[in-house]
């Protein structure tokens, strides 16, 4: 059965620190995601506080390979360095009439190494004309998240 991707923009993959950065973010340097998950699990006590520390997260992602910066080129150059770099995840993104970014429902920013970059064709865009049909995969080992919501900037994982 052929997988469903969506073409709305749901969530964007920024491959910096839109928190750092002190300009707007430009509607080029956004890839949309196709999926991505992770899952952080931390052992609490009673009052709900963590103790001990938590394992290893890999946060994994996909992109349309033809529509990534540099063609995805920039994962295999990070894929061959020992760097942890930072990734934005935006949801629900809104541009303004110069595609800048004026308004996001919920962000979070992940630091982490990339471990494995694979590139997969997908022949359920056979039909498609576009040039869409390579999605790759990017898998990170993540070092830290930090979530930031309309009111909220707060790191949720810190290794």
């Amino acid at each position: 059965m052929p997988q469903n991707l969506s073409n709305q923009i749901k969530a964007l993959l920024i491959t910096d620190n839109i928190f750092e950065a002190a300009v707007p973010v430009d509607k080029e340097n956004c890839t949309m995601l196709q999926a991505f998950n992770y899952y952080c699990d931390r052992s609490r006590d009673e009052f709900g506080m963590p103790y001990f520390s938590t394992g290893s997260i890999s946060l994994q992602f996909t992109i349309k390979s033809a529509s990534a910066k540099n063609g995805g080129k920039l994962f295999y150059e990070r894929l061959k360095t020992n760097e942890s770099f930072a990734y934005s995840f935006v949801f629900n993104a809104d541009f303004d009439s110069n595609n800048k970014i004026s308004y996001y429902e919920d962000a979070m920013v992940v630091n982490g190494y990339v471990v494995e970059v694979e590139e997969v064709f997908n022949s359920a865009f056979a039909s498609n004309q576009d040039s869409e049909q390579m999605l790759m995969n990017v898998k990170l080992l993540v070092k830290s998240i930090s979530y930031a919501g309309k009111t909220s900037n707060k790191t949720l994982y810190s290794n």
